[in-house]
């Protein structure tokens, strides 16, 4: 889902998607990045054990890792 910068939802689907975006849930959003990391990685294999790993990767892994741990910390408390 893309958020448009425009309001009208009467063209989307009858729905605001940028509330849509804002009210998903830490769960939610962990599941996807993590599942898209993993395609990544398995698309990533697939070049074989020669090919570098893109240097973008371990960062947004981390980044990624981090960002979800702070969120699901400060929801907890």
């Amino acid at each position: 889902m893309h958020p448009s910068p425009f309001y009208a939802p009467e063209k989307f689907g009858g729905y605001d998607k940028l509330e849509k975006l804002y009210k998903l849930d830490i769960e939610i959003i962990s599941e996807s990045v993590n599942g898209i990391i993993e395609v990544i990685e398995k698309i990533e294999s697939m070049k074989g054990k020669t090919a570098p790993i893109p240097i973008w990767l371990p960062k947004i892994k981390a980044a990624a890792c981090n960002l979800l741990q702070r969120t699901a910390r400060s929801r907890s408390r």
